[in-house]
């Protein structure tokens, strides 16, 4: 891993985020499973369905019917099941590699990859939400991609940002 992305990493774990107030009277919680491993969808996606909750999978597509360090992750059967069933697909970027590592151009072109992807899940329509890859601080970086997106990053913890 290069010095820059583990001083990255280590200063997004020690950086206070300062709260921010919604609108409204109700508690709003975010649901979200990062990375896609199967079990978010096949434990997880019925413990949702018995609360009547829906949740973010962001989804990287390099993972897509693979098994890496003993992690089963999603296959495409999976992401139409879970499209029908009325979650949302987030990106997580295709290659999942951190943004440190990346030039604009290049985590632009790991995004527009991700996109054309997840097309065929989400009936032709863009990601709405975009997750950083991980080992990310509070780099000034805007979401890599054309259209509109609520992007999220936080020391590699995924939250969500609404806009």
């Amino acid at each position: 891993m290069k010095l820059q992305t583990r001083l990255a990493s280590l200063i997004g774990r020690h950086i206070r985020a300062r709260p921010v107030r919604l609108a409204g009277h109700r508690p709003v919680a975010s649901i979200t499973f990062d990375d896609f491993p199967k079990s978010a969808w096949t434990l997880g996606g019925p413990v949702l369905a018995r609360h009547g909750v829906r949740g973010t999978y962001y989804t990287g597509g390099s993972f897509c019917g693979r098994t890496v360090e003993d992690t089963v992750f999603y296959d495409a059967d999976d992401l139409h099941a879970l499209a029908a069933a009325g979650h949302e697909i987030g990106s997580h970027g295709f290659g999942h590699q951190p943004v440190f590592e990346l030039t604009q151009d290049a985590l632009a072109e790991d995004a527009r990859r991700n996109r054309e992807f997840l097309n065929p899940f989400l009936k032709g329509e863009a990601p709405v939400s975009y997750a950083y890859p991980p080992n990310n601080s509070r780099r000034s970086i805007s979401p890599p991609c054309a259209a509109p997106m609520r992007a999220s990053m936080f020391g590699g913890w995924i939250w969500r940002s609404w806009m």
